[in-house]
Formats: structure tokens, sequence, C-alpha cells
């Protein structure tokens, strides 16, 4: 109903207008979608403000505000029903202009600063809304403040969207009047506390209705006022009868919306009580815990009034409202603004603000880590208003200044609509820094530079550096026996591969193909916990950043020590070293230089040891109960007030006692200490002989330790020098490489998620657990997202006893190379499980081999791949489908299925470059599958311009997609005009987060010329697309090569992780008509080692998080969804499209049947088949040929028809999303998967399918297109 009229809450009723044609969006709430989160919802926006900084034009500030804000409508996004908005809204200083309206009419004074304002959202229904305003007015009182005066604030529903219509709370303002006994800090204490008691009572009250909550405030303060809700930025005025005009102001600041997470509600609109935020803060689940974790900190009476109120930040909260309520809580405790702003988002310590080298760096306070991430900020408090950037400057914020001081900041310049002929400055905010304007005093600066002068002194702490010197670490007093070595989890494939490559090399080792294993709970090879732990990676809206060509912003220096109080109050003894990187050799030198900062009384009681070891005779339950008895030591040592660091510590382990993984050591000490608010009074650091790669080390920080020493790969390393092709590596030496490699490894991790700086990655539990059971979840990482598992500790603890059994037959002096192998990189008889081993590779040939294979080929085919359950598709089996009249299961003959010409066309082949791939082997490739009836993929390396021209036959010799990758390399005109799909390869399964890589042996003269590049050059692209860093970017490219391309389908290649269904809900709305969903097991021609095993999950949970995100919002009848990873048999194929895919993906597989014997050395160049090389020699030996891909692929067809028939279905459109076919097999290892096959089912609307079709498109993007 219009809520335009009358009187109370309900004023006046009209009907909605139905405005979408013939379907009806599904309220969110009521589709089951079990793998969707609301963590990880994700903003991409537009932003600015507009000040009167020259006193003269207050009265043109918020026309010119809300008309940037309609010209920003397109950073913005629509909900399914394409009318409603992802959010947008002003904020207002709460001055006297503003006061009177909202006061017209009320027995109050309209004096600014002694009338506080509470914006509230509240239930429509008349009961529940009288219950919500009791509770606005018990939070007031628990405060201290009188009860308020009502006002309803006039909406015009007629302005939304009918998905915001059906949504729509009831507004209103509660105006406050200041007590004579408190002053004006006080009283905006007073309505900030007031706010989060109220926001917190909210959490408390159980949903009624249609589950949607509505209350919530919008803006406590007497010194700010915001207008905000589900309404289109050019919508804002009509909705809000409020902001018309005139309305004079100081400073308005306004901000569009973009939810990548598809379902936006009304209290994540903003701005929000001091910021708008346009980006994404990537590392805001370690700052959340860095917050949570200082609760405890010695503080003052304000603080215990804030604390009291509600928690710090809101547990369902975005990230822009985390930012929000950290900056609010520290501005309470008399901070400010800007100040605050500043140490929160740092410039970066290498660069000044305009991004060039600064040799006297701003040193930034260590209250907090810094809140990284791509981030334009506007801020305003009533007296002052600014804008920030970014280290990175990855968010655009263009300003304007005219003759008359009004000052115009926006993301896009020329947005707010100022004239070329007033205007007298213009230009763009650079990485770090910071604009602001002071209406009251009419100043435009671009630093706070007094206000570092005025506050930083009273939070400067003891700072002092250490230095790490590899090459002074004392050696070993004997060598570790290798019995032991083998019990911490050293074997012969980690020391060949990793330590020895980062010795010698001093990087992380290469590979290829891909991994090809089983998840770590489904192997055959008992694994480190480490391996459950897949790093975080960004894609779309929150890109990777480049740790080479961006070194300048990367900073991996970390204090180490006892942090300031956050909120204030006293300083309670405040010490801190600052490490140029967590990754330390010299540990000895590490806790000299951290004891000199402690008096000689407490000098022993400062540096806390930790054993972190267990007793091998208390069995399973040893590993539980020594992690108990780490957490309790730790909380009884920080409570006690003298312990400053905890060293977490393995050096005592042996054969009766085993080591604690140090994961698990440092995540339940850091948890424990976290919980009870206590994290910031004690650091930790952990010596561990299991940190033997740049994962483990990488994963050692992530769950909380701020010091880390690798004490046994530091021994392998100097172990190394003098040995054979090491002959002139000094001991020093070998281990100052190992370090480097660490520590390049670990500025590409956090780079892989878009971070720059390793103090904000330090405790953020950036990765996600993959089949690890509750308890171990709950204990050592809270904070991590999971997919669901059922490996316990008392699992954990067996394999550690299995080890140490099989240490006992391990000699003492055994050499490295003589050591168990478990063949996790390369396929061994006794060793781990391979998708691709050689008898598997020899059925695919086979199968390759063969005309149309009967049906008992094809039976001998499943049989010869037939496994133990080791993939997630494996544990899901076909629920019997609808019976006859006698019980049997309806089965139909396999005539009656679509034919193989037609399920062919839903198969392509993925992204394979030439350069990656000799010429020939990408040309059989791609006439093979093109042949059969599918499209080939050009990969990121460009294409002959030869191959335009038709075979002899006519045959097309080109491949269907071309892909755009971050390098464009071989992008062209004409490369683009010729496709019938392009696709934007945002990141691959093997190697997320990273750009492709091409060694410099494999770039002949002809490849690079094909990539416009150097012939003997690696070439190597960049982790991000550099005109892709938002959602709206990517939009803006899809656009691009639909002007260039009309009739090409358009489509964006994502990685499965968890909260990848958001991001496809963001790419659907960017207007892409498919969405790749590729596997971590993707293979690929050169990759780091620990990105191809660590990062990524299988496709099977990402394609389901997928299809049940886009179907939760009305999305999924938008886009094709497209799937790939290790499809090798028809009943792959079925799941796949039983979870949601409607095309399918084949890679290793294709080149497999075209004769790859996986030697896994295309990144050497030594392909001994010939198809990954680029050498002459070695090409000449490649017999593969187009017929073979195309026999395989018509086999896997005529496979998936014998699937379909044996469940009673006649095509592969009509199963695509029937998850309920599927259940789970009863098993541990399956333990988690039913939310896979819960989800709702897909009914398609057809109209709505017309409706998101354009005309002259080649458009593909529902079951009926097919």
């Amino acid at each position: 109903v219009h809520r335009d009229s009358g009187s109370g809450p309900f004023r006046g009723a009209d009907p909605i207008v139905a405005t979408h044609g013939a379907f009806l969006v599904p309220n969110p709430a009521t589709v089951s979608a079990p793998l969707y989160d609301e963590r990880f919802e994700h903003d991409a926006c537009g932003v600015g403000f507009v000040a009167d900084g020259g006193g003269r034009s207050a009265g043109r500030v918020l026309d010119l505000a809300l008309a940037g804000l309609a010209s920003l409508g397109h950073r913005g996004a629509f909900a399914a029903d394409g009318e409603s908005s992802d959010g947008a809204g002003v904020a207002l200083p709460l001055e006297r202009p503003i006061l009177e309206r909202l006061a017209a009419g009320l027995p109050i004074e309209p004096r600014p600063g002694d009338v506080g304002v509470l914006s509230v959202f509240l239930a429509p229904d008349p009961t529940q809304n009288a219950r919500e305003r009791r509770t606005v007015e018990r939070a007031l009182a628990a405060e201290g403040l009188p009860r308020p005066l009502w006002r309803d604030t006039p909406i015009r529903v007629s302005a939304l969207g009918q998905q915001a219509a059906e949504t729509v709370p009831a507004a209103a303002h509660a105006l406050v009047l200041r007590p004579a006994n408190v002053r004006p800090p006080a009283f905006e204490l007073a309505l900030v506390c007031a706010r989060r008691r109220i926001e917190a009572a909210a959490r408390r009250e159980p949903a009624r209705g249609r589950h949607i909550r509505y209350l919530s405030v919008t803006s406590a303060s007497a010194r700010t006022i915001a207008y905000k809700g589900l309404v289109a930025g050019n919508r804002l005025g009509a909705f809000f009868p409020d902001l018309a005009a005139p309305l004079p102001s100081s400073y308005a600041i306004f901000h569009q919306r973009y939810a990548t997470n598809t379902t936006p509600t009304w209290r994540l609109a903003q701005p929000f009580s001091l910021i708008a935020h346009n980006g994404e803060i990537n590392t805001v689940r370690g700052n959340r815990e860095q917050v949570r974790g200082r609760t405890a900190d010695l503080a003052g009476s304000a603080a215990r009034r804030l604390l009291a109120a509600g928690p710090l930040l809101s547990p369902d909260g975005s990230d822009s409202m985390s930012l929000d309520e950290a900056a609010e809580a520290l501005t309470a405790m008399g901070r400010s603004l800007e100040w605050t702003i500043r140490h929160l988002i740092p410039a970066a310590i290498g660069a000044g603000p305009d991004g060039r080298h600064q040799p006297r760096p701003l040193e930034a306070s260590p209250l907090l880590a810094p809140w990284d991430g791509p981030a334009a900020i506007v801020f305003g408090d009533g007296q002052r208003v600014g804008a920030l950037v970014d280290r990175n400057g990855l968010r655009p914020a263009a300003f304007a200044i005219t003759a008359d001081g009004v000052v115009a900041v926006a993301s896009e310049a020329g947005a707010v609509p100022i004239t070329a002929a007033e205007t007298v400055k213009r230009g763009r905010l650079g990485p770090g820094e910071m604009l602001i304007v002071e209406p009251g005093s009419r100043s435009i600066r671009t630093e706070a530079r007094h206000e570092r002068r005025n506050r930083m002194p009273r939070l400067r702490q003891a700072i002092r550096t250490h230095h790490d010197r590899p090459g002074e670490d004392a050696p070993p007093a004997a060598r570790t026996p290798a019995q032991l070595r083998y019990l911490a989890g050293l074997d012969a494939e980690r020391a060949r591969v990793d330590i020895r490559t980062m010795v010698l090399e001093a990087h992380e080792p290469l590979w290829s193909m891909g991994d090809d294993t089983p998840t770590p709970a489904r192997a055959r090879i008992d694994r480190t916990v480490g391996d459950h732990l897949r790093q975080s990676f960004a894609q779309v809206t929150n890109p990777a950043i480049d740790p080479e060509r961006e070194r300048i912003v990367m900073d991996l220096t970390v204090d180490l020590g006892r942090r300031t109080s956050l909120l204030g109050g006293r300083r309670g003894g405040a010490r801190v070293i600052r490490l140029e990187g967590p990754i330390v050799a010299d540990f000895a030198g590490l806790l000299r230089t951290f004891g000199d900062g402690c008096n000689d009384q407490a000098r022993r009681a400062c540096i806390r040891p930790l054993d972190a070891t267990w007793d091998r005779v208390a069995g399973e339950t040893g590993l539980a109960e020594a992690l108990d008895r780490l957490t309790r030591e730790a909380l009884a040592a920080a409570r006690g007030g003298r312990a400053r660091l905890f060293v977490i510590s393995d050096r005592g382990f042996s054969a009766r006692r085993l080591p604690i993984p140090s994961v698990l050591a440092v995540g339940a000490v850091h948890t424990a200490l976290t919980e009870a608010g206590l994290r910031g009074r004690c650091d930790i650091a952990v010596e561990a002989a299991d940190l033997l790669d740049v994962h483990s080390v990488a994963m050692a920080l992530a769950v909380g330790a701020s010091a880390a020493h690798p004490w046994l790969a530091i021994e392998l390393a100097r172990e190394t020098a003098g040995s054979r092709g090491a002959e002139d590596l000094a001991p020093e030496d070998a281990a100052g490489n190992l370090m480097k490699a660490l520590d390049a490894g670990l500025r590409k991790v956090l780079a892989r998620m878009g971070i720059s700086t390793a103090a904000s990655y330090i405790g953020g539990c950036l990765f996600e657990v993959l089949d690890l059971a509750p308890d171990v979840l709950e204990r050592c990482f809270p904070s991590a997202p999971a997919w669901p598992g059922a490996v316990g500790l008392a699992d954990l603890a067996g394999r550690q006893l299995r080890r140490a059994v099989a240490a006992e037959a391990i000699a003492p002096d055994l050499p490295l190379n003589r050591m168990p192998d478990p063949g996790l990189t390369r396929f061994r008889k006794d060793g781990e499980l391979h998708l691709y081993a050689p008898p598997i590779v020899g059925q695919i040939q086979g199968l390759a081999d063969r005309e149309l294979p009967t049906d008992d080929v094809l039976a001998g085919y499943r049989a010869g791949l037939s496994r133990e359950r080791v993939l997630i598709r494996d544990e899901l089996r076909l629920r019997k489908g609808p019976t006859a009249g006698d019980g049997a299961t309806v089965t139909i003959d396999v005539d009656e299925v679509e034919p193989i010409e037609r399920i062919v066309r839903r198969f392509v082949t993925s992204a394979m470059s030439v350069g990656a791939l000799s010429p020939e082997a990408h040309q059989a490739v791609t006439i093979g599958i093109q042949r059969a009836g599918g499209a080939a993929n050009t990969g990121e390396g460009g294409e002959d311009p030869a191959w335009y021209q038709p075979g002899p036959d006519g045959e097309r010799r080109d491949a269907q997609i071309k892909q755009v990758a971050s390098a464009r390399f071989g992008v062209t005109a004409t490369y683009l005009a010729r496709a019938e799909q392009l696709e934007i390869k945002i990141a691959q399964g093997s190697k997320p987060g990273e750009g492709g890589q091409l060694p410099g042996r494999k770039a002949t003269e002809y490849i690079a010329s094909l990539r416009r590049a150097s012939p003997g050059q690696s070439l190597i692209s960049p982790p991000p697309h550099h005109d892709i860093y938002s959602i709206e970017d990517l939009a803006q490219l899809i656009a691009d090569l639909r002007a260039i391309n009309p009739g090409a389908r358009i489509g964006v290649k994502l990685v499965a992780t968890r909260g990848i269904g958001t991001i496809a809900a963001g790419v659907a709305k960017a207007g892409a008509d498919y969405i790749h969903v590729a596997g971590h097991s993707g293979g690929t021609g050169a990759s780091p080692l620990s990105s191809i095993k660590h990062a990524g999950v299988p496709w099977e949970l990402g394609l389901a998080e997928v299809h049940q995100t886009l179907l939760r919002n009305g999305l999924r009848d938008r886009v094709v969804v497209r799937a790939d990873g290790g499809l090798q048999t028809g009943r792959d194929l079925l799941v796949a499209a039983l979870l949601g895919a409607e095309e399918f993906g084949f890679g290793t597989a294709a080149l497999v049947a075209l004769g790859c014997d996986m030697a896994r050395q295309c990144h050497l160049d030594t392909c001994p088949t010939g198809i990954a090389t680029q050498r002459a020699d070695l090409r000449a030996k490649f017999t593969g040929t187009p017929e073979r891909v195309e026999r395989f692929a018509r086999a896997l067809a005529q496979d998936l028809r014998r699937e379909l028939a044996s469940i009673g279905a006649r095509s592969v459109g009509e199963v695509v999303g029937q998850a309920w076919r599927l259940e789970t097999i009863r098993g541990r290892s399956a333990h988690g998967l039913k939310p896979l096959v819960e989800g709702a089912e897909w009914h398609v609307d057809p109209g709505r399918a017309r409706a998101n079709s354009s005309p002259g498109r080649r458009h593909r993007t529902s079951r009926t297109a097919w």
C-alpha cells in the first residue's frame, strides 16, 4: 500500500500497481537455499558528498547531492523485479532547517545540539509497531534519557519497486531532548548506546510474519540524520518528502548500493551513522575478531557503558556496517572522526598520498590492524565531512571545487552537476589520500596534520624494530632424527618438491595439471590438518592484487606485544616491537629483543612458553586434552596480567610426546583469548616443526600467530647447503633463500585475497574449512566459513598415532630421498589416489579410440573408472524415481532420450591457451569438440589469425569461445568479433586469485607474436583485470563486449568457494549470459604448487551454492550455469545437472583423450607426448587427432543418455536443478552434504526467461531455451 497521507503510522492506503509483467519475484525468505550464507554479503556502490566550504551555498547542497545520487544509478543494482533498488540514501548534519521541519507541530525548540533524533524503521503491523516503539523507549530510559516525542516519517511507497514495496517498513523519528545536566558529548554517547541497545533487542526478537526483521535504527544522533531505504537514487527525494526543497544544509553525503548478495535489506542501506562506503573490507573477518578480542582491555567509564549496551560490532552486519561501528566506538571515546578513519584505513607505509615513495612514512598507530581492501569512504560527523581512498587507490573518488567553495566528491567525475564555468579545481583522490571540509570554519584541506600532532602522542606506544637475520640464528646442536622429522610431517616428496626448491631457487615450487586427489577426509593417505584449510581468494567484487607489480603497497611488517587499550583508559603497560615480517629465522634474537622491553623483574614472566606436545599414551583423546591444557594455561597467564607474549613451541616433541599441529595449537589459544577479550593483552608466537611450506606458515598466521618460526624447515635448508646441486650454497644463504621464498609466498597469499598488509591477515581465519567436524571448528577456527564435515579431534589424533607407529620403522639417519613418499603431487602406486592415474588414462584413451561405443563398452569404461568414495559426487546417489504399479522404478528406453547431437551442444572444452598447448594440440581440441557439436575455448593466449580461414572442407578452425583474461593477450577487434561466446576469466580452478603463467621457455617467437609479447619472456598475467575492481566495473566490461559483438553470449568464469553464490548473483545482475563454475581440481600449464593444492573447493559444492542462491533471489532464469572439474562419466554429468549445471566443461579429460599421459611436466616444456610443449622435437611426437576428442565427447553424451533413461528423463533440460533426485550415502565422510540436495526445485518461468532476453542476441539463459 501507499502511505502518503493521513495520520498515524499507517496513513492512507492505495493499492500497489503491478508493473512487472506476468511473473512474480519470489520472496527470498520462502525459498530453500541451505548453502546461502549472509556472511558473504558484498557491497559495491556509488558514493559521494557535496559540502558548502565557502559558507554561501547551503541552499544548493542537497539538490546537488540528490542529482549526484541519481547520476550514480548505474553503479547500483536492482533486485529481480528490475525496479527495487539495492539501497540509496543521504546523510545530513542535524542543523536548524532540518530540525525545524522535524519538530513542526511538536512542543520542542529545534536548537541544534539540544535535540537528538533517532530515525527508526518499525513493523507495519500496528501491534508489533507499538511493541517496537516501547523497545526504543526502554533503551533510551536505560541511558538516562527522557521519553521521546514521536513523529511518523512521511514516505511514498509508490516510489518503490514491487519487491521493496512488499517489505517496506513504517518509518518514524523519535526526538529526544538533551537533559540539562548532560553535556553534548555525553548526550551523543547516550544516543549511541541507546541505538546499540535497540539493535541488540531487535536481534533477540524472534522473526514474525514473513520472516522479516523490521526494527532497526537508521541514525541516532544530535549531530547527523540519515534518510535511506531500498529506493532508487533518483526516487529518494520522492520517497522521503522531508527532503523536498528548499532545505539548506552545510553538507550532504549520498550513497547508491550494489548489493552483490542480491537480498538487500532496509537496515543495510547506507549511509550509516558516520560513513558511506564504496568497496569491500577484505579483512573484515579478522578486524571483527580483533575488536572482539579487545573487549577486556582496561577502559574508562564511557567505554564500560558502551560495552554494556551491546557488542561493539553487530554480528549480523555487512562489512561497511562493521567499519562504521568501529569508527563510532572510537569516536565515542573522544577521538576525532578524521583521526579514527585515518588509523583504521592508513596509507601505505612506503607510499605518500599520491602513491609515490616517501622516505619518512606516516607511522600508523598499532591500535588496530588496518581495515584493508578496496574502499572509497565518505564520512561526516555534523561538523566536518570528508573522503578517503584506500592505500591501493582501487576505488575512484573524483572531486571538484567551485569559486564559491562548493566541494563535490563522487565515485565518478561529473556525477554532481557543477558547471565548468564555476569550477576552479578538479582532480581525483590518490591512494591513501584524504580530503576534509569543515563548513563552519570554511576550511578545505587534504590531510589532518594538526590532528596527528595533537592526538598521536597520547596513543604512541614504545615501538622498537627487530631486524631478522637468517644467517645469525644459532644452528641446532644436533640433527633431528629422521623418524622425528617424519613424525612432524616431513616426507620425501615435501623435502624434494617444497624445501629443496625454495632453498635452491628462493621461490615456492611451480607445478602443473591441477590437483586430482581426494579431499582430506576421503583420502587414502592420512593428511595434515592444514590440508583441510583452503586459502580464501578474491573474485569480482574484491579483486586480487598483484604482489610484485604493486610491491609498494605490500606490507609484511607486524607488531608483536601488548597493545594499547582499544577504548582508552589506562595504558596498562603497552609494549610492542615491530617485525619486518611475521616469518622469523632468528627466533632467539627476537625473544631477546622482546625481553629487553620488559623490566628486569617482569622479564621472565612477560614471555610465557606453552608446550605444544601431547602424550601418546593418552590415545585418541590426548589431542583434545592437550588443547584444553594449552587454553587453560594461556587464560590463567593472561588474566594474571604479567604475560605479554605466548611462545607456542613443539621443540620438546619426541616419539612419546607427539607435536600438536601448529594450526590447532595457535587456533585454540587465539580463540580462547579472543572469546575472553584478552587478545590485546597477550600476543602469540609459534615455533613449530610442521611449518614446512608457504601454506602451513600462512595458515599458522591466519589462525592467530603474529610471528612464526619454521625451525625444522630452516634446519633442512642449512642441511641442503653443500649437497649435490647446492655445492656453492652456504648454510646462511640457504636459510636466507628459504625465508625469501616464504615471504614471497606469503605476499602472494595475501594478494590472492586482495590484502596488502600482513597485520590484517593475522587471526582473520581467511580460509575455508573442508571436512572438519564442529568440535574442531568451534575450538580452533570459529570465525572461518566451513563446509560441514565429520573429522574430529579424535580422528586427527588417530592420524598422528598411526604416523607415530610408521615412524618407528624409520632409521634415525635415513636420507631425505629415502623417506616415505605419499604421492600427493605425482602418482605413485602405493601413494594417494589420483583421478587421472595411469589405468584411468588408459580407459579414457581407449574410449577415444572407438567409434560410438556399445553399451558393453561403456559398461567396461565405467567399471574401469570405478573407485572408492573419494569425491563428493561419489557420496551422492540417485533416489528411486517414480514407480510403476509393481513398485519398480520407471525407466525409459535410451532411444526415447534426446539425441547425442543435442546433448553435445552443452559441452565445451575448458580454456587452454595456445602457448600452454602446442599449436597442433590446440587445433585438435578445437576442431574435435566443435565437430562433435560443442564449443572450444581459446584460453587467454589469443589465436593465430590464420585459423580464421576455414579448412579445406569448409570446417571452422578457430574456437567459438574467445576468452578475455586479465592480461588481454591476443585480444583484438577481429578476435572479439568472431566469437560466438565471450568469456571473462576472473579466476581459474588451479590458481584462483592469480593470473595465468607461461614460462619464458615456452614463449617462442610464434607464441610471442600471438600474445604481442617478446620471445623468451615469462608471461605472467596480473591477478586482477586492471579495469575490473568492482562488480560495477564488470558490468561495464560486459556492456562493452556486448557493444563490440552484440550476437555473442557473454559469460564469467568463477572458481568454487564458500560464498560463490553471492558473487554469482552479482554477476547475474551485471548482465552476464552464463556463469562458469570451475572446481579446484582444474588443470593448468603452470601454477605455484600451494595454489594448486590449497585454494578452491570441489565444483559440487560451488555449483550447488550458485544454483540455490540464484534461485533464492529470482535470478536463476537469467543465466546459464556451466560446471567443470574432472568430469569423466555420464553419471558425473547427471549429478552436475541435478545440482544446477546446464553446460559442462572438459579440460584435462579432453587432453587425455588426445593422448596426454599426465607426466605433469607442462611447466617444464618437456611434455613427452607433444601436447603441452613448444619444443619442435617434442611436438613432432604428437599423434593426437580431432577425431579422438570428437569420439570421446560423443561417448560421454551416450553415457549420459543411458543415465537419463535410467531415471525416466527424456532430456537434460528437464532434470537441471532437480537436486531432490539425489540423496547422501550413509557414512561419516558424507556428513554435511545434505544441504547440497535440499534446495528448492527450479520451476522455470518462460515469461521471465523471454523478458530477460534481448532481441538479436544468441541467448540461451534458461532450460526452456534448450
